[in-house]
């Protein structure tokens, strides 16, 4: 089989660098190069190819060539690889945004396409302020794409039954691969704790409800520790001064250096609005680590109150009362990881993600 990987739009290695997610996107896909003959990268990076070191021999970097706008070169970029696309047995996107480049190729070369989405597109701007015509544009993206795919993978269980019920998908068509966890990096290290500490990883935008979460923390005898960059970093700040909080906002951090930032603190915590399937939570749990997280789709699928962590609702006396009860009690925070652990192990373990990925691909030739 040969592959060819359409990055989300506008998204190239070097962004996957820069946010400090290179190294987790990276890994499975020199995995699964042992079972490919070919894997192609198509990315909006024009300097991409300069990160081939960094991959199996088999893995091919196809980077931006033309200096235009991203929206329009994803048009465009079917015509520009229709080389190496001819070559590919199967397309797979990355993110909604940008898997009409691979649906075009898909048409113009009579190749398998398989549509990756972390989160429903529409779901998510729901709340965000945008306008009802780009609304009816990420509908009509998302319908169409559904539509004209051979194959549907979301991350959850709840993303398959939107998708379903909205765009009328035959359940077949759809399949459920949740984001994969390196078990063998992000597990339990037996570190000392830092006492009364919590850690929020992810970015700081208005979903992540970390407003809310600072206010929640007023008065208590704990130390937050912030990773992420956003818009919101400045006012997370002023807020943090005014109500006299131990918060440190910390940037972003490398991918495989946060296992030992989880394990040192005693409570992960995610207050969001939404989430698709949140990895930094996944990753959390795999360490073992004491997780809240809001009851809202994405988190209260992942986490089973009081058995492998604590659920509350997004207001801040909900948040302030879960991070009371998870500092009270030390084994408690110590049976809900192991917990937490085991289900990652179960779940989303990465050899677990892989062999479901490379049956569906497989079944998809066969047809």
């Amino acid at each position: 089989m040969k592959l060819a990987l359409f990055f989300t739009n506008g998204v190239s290695l070097k962004t996957w660098e820069k946010v400090g997610m290179f190294d987790r996107e990276v890994k499975p896909y020199n995995r699964l190069a042992e079972s490919f003959e070919k894997i192609y990268f198509v990315t909006y990076g024009q300097e991409d190819a300069m990160y081939s070191g960094k991959f199996k021999s088999n893995i091919v970097i196809l980077p931006k060539k033309l200096n235009i706008p991203d929206k329009i070169y994803s048009l465009v970029l079917p015509w520009v690889y229709r080389k190496e696309l001819k070559d590919a047995d199967i397309y797979k996107t990355n993110q909604m945004q940008g898997a009409w480049s691979a649906i075009i190729a898909r048409y113009l070369f009579g190749k398998k396409a398989v549509v990756r989405c972390g989160y429903q597109w529409s779901q998510a701007s729901i709340g965000w302020k945008i306008g009802p015509i780009k609304k009816v544009l990420i509908y009509l993206l998302e319908l169409i794409s559904y539509r004209l795919a051979d194959k549907v993978f979301v991350t959850t269980g709840l993303a398959r039954d939107y998708a379903v019920k909205r765009y009328k998908l035959k359940e077949g068509k759809i399949k459920v691969v949740p984001n994969y966890i390196d078990v063998d990096l992000f597990k339990p290290l037996g570190l000392a704790k830092q006492p009364r500490s919590m850690i929020f990883i992810g970015r700081l935008e208005k979903e992540k409800n970390l407003l809310n979460l600072l206010e929640a923390l007023e008065g208590l005898d704990v130390e937050l520790d912030i990773y992420g960059k956003g818009v919101l970093r400045e006012k997370l700040e002023s807020v943090a001064k005014e109500k006299n909080l131990r918060v440190n906002l910390k940037g972003n951090l490398a991918n495989n250096l946060l296992p030992e930032e989880i394990n040192r603190h005693e409570i992960f915590i995610l207050p969001s609005l939404y989430e698709g399937n949140p990895k930094v939570l996944l990753e959390a749990m795999a360490c073992g680590s004491a997780v809240i997280g809001a009851r809202v789709q994405g988190i209260e699928n992942l986490i089973d109150h009081g058995r492998n962590g604590l659920l509350c609702e997004t207001d801040s006396a909900s948040i302030r009362q879960s991070v009371i009860e998870m500092l009270g009690d030390e084994t408690r925070r110590q049976q809900m990881g192991a917990e937490a652990a085991k289900f990652i192990s179960e779940n989303n373990a990465l050899d677990v993600i892989l062999k479901s990925e490379l049956t569906e691909y497989n079944l998809l030739l066969q047809k």
